[in-house]
């Protein structure tokens, strides 16, 4: 398949491949797109081998898309970005350029982006997570909560509880004022939102799930999480709110943060993004301000605060996947979260190779895998009902 589609790209002008891919970055010129568009009038083959390029780049520059990363210092921390290595020619290096800029593609980086869509082809049918998540009352009973049955929630007995509307769960006091305490349950492959009772909101990732009252009525405000979230507190500076994890206690009054403690992970870390947050382990005490993230190595028991790049930490919610400098390991398990298919790596070396870039969350596997491919040295096959990952 990849020898036929090099026999496609050598009967495509390069002044038309040119004009191909540069439409996707500027407005062409009246006289480019009549030059353009003659061409594309010849056949349907021009057509087809036209949109073929036009899918493939838009999905490759997914990795440049997003601002907020330094591209040029994000690319450098990239150990192998080879994309085709022909025995008789020196590797080929390629480096997204920025959405203005317009880009001169030579043939045998066309033919070596194709082959990398025909490599991953086999995944595009395994899509992206959704909203969905089941909401577990006090009373045991279970109920679906996504965006087909929008609307008012009810308990078993009729009661309106709260409202669910645009992929958010709102919860509503009690009239009684009766404290129970329900779960959001999130599975792998979905995502949801949440706005308790106090105002507080949160994005909850795939594969978590968090325990919460239907009213706060104590001195304190206090969630129970296993898995990731993001949460903006709402401010009350008399009821500090507490987010618990089987590792962790995470005390506020009012603040941004991200929380990722999945228990199959070797490691918690929380990100501060806005106020003041204390972290308590055991007789520990940590104190994060905004750009500080507290990590926990749960092998080693070590825990650390440094400062990072908070966006890296919180733009999954909103739909955008950053790594960098990641190991496959890691990113794996994020990918087996949100897609839902299973990883298993050939030998530890597969492990061990790094990836850096940004990914739009909607995008299906598939799209995800060329980008992982044509920019790290390594390869996804389906292997019997899983993705087998391997260092080429």
């Amino acid at each position: 398949m990849f020898c036929c589609h090099i026999d496609i790209m050598k009967n495509i002008p390069e002044q038309i491949v040119k004009l191909i891919f540069e439409k996707e970055y500027r407005e062409l010129t009246a006289d480019e797109n009549n030059r353009l568009q003659l061409w594309l009038d010849e056949s349907a083959g021009n057509k087809n081998a036209a949109k073929e390029l036009s899918g493939l780049l838009r999905a490759y520059v997914k990795v440049n898309r997003y601002e907020h990363i330094d591209a040029e210092k994000a690319w450098k921390s990239v150990k192998a970005r080879t994309l085709l290595r022909p025995k008789s020619r020196k590797n080929v290096l390629f480096r997204p350029a920025t959405m203005a800029a317009a880009i001169i593609v030579p043939l045998f980086i066309i033919a070596s982006l194709l082959y990398f869509m025909d490599s991953s082809r086999q995944f595009d049918n395994i899509k992206a997570g959704s909203p969905k998540a089941i909401l577990e009352l006090a009373s045991g009973d279970k109920l679906m909560i996504n965006s087909e049955n929008q609307g008012a929630v009810l308990d078993a007995k009729g009661t309106e509880i709260g409202m669910n509307s645009e992929n958010t769960l709102v919860c509503y006091p009690p009239s009684s004022g009766v404290k129970e305490d329900n779960t959001l349950i999130v599975p792998i492959g979905g995502e949801y939102r949440l706005v308790l009772s106090d105002g507080t909101k949160i994005a909850v990732n795939s594969g978590s799930k968090i325990r919460y009252p239907n009213v706060f009525n104590g001195s304190e405000r206090v969630v129970e999480l296993e898995g990731e979230a993001y949460f903006e507190v709402a401010k009350d500076a008399d009821r500090p709110f507490i987010v618990k994890t089987r590792y962790s206690d995470v005390v506020v009054t009012g603040t941004k943060f991200n929380v990722c403690s999945y228990r199959d992970d070797n490691f918690q870390h929380i990100t501060l993004e806005e106020g003041s947050v204390n972290i308590k382990r055991g007789e520990e005490l940590s104190t994060l301000t905004p750009g500080k993230q507290y990590f926990l190595d749960k092998i080693t028991k070590k825990a650390q605060v440094a400062d990072v790049d908070t966006y890296l930490y919180t733009s999954w919610k909103e739909g955008v996947s950053r790594f960098q400098n990641m190991e496959l390991d890691q990113l794996t398990a994020k990918m087996h979260r949100w897609y839902n298919i299973k990883f298993k790596f050939s030998n530890a070396e597969a492990k061990k190779l790094r990836f850096t870039g940004a990914f739009d969350r909607s995008s299906n596997l598939g799209e995800f895998v060329k980008i992982i491919e044509s920019t790290t040295d390594v390869r996804f096959d389906w292997n019997d009902g899983e993705v087998l990952v391997s260092k080429k």
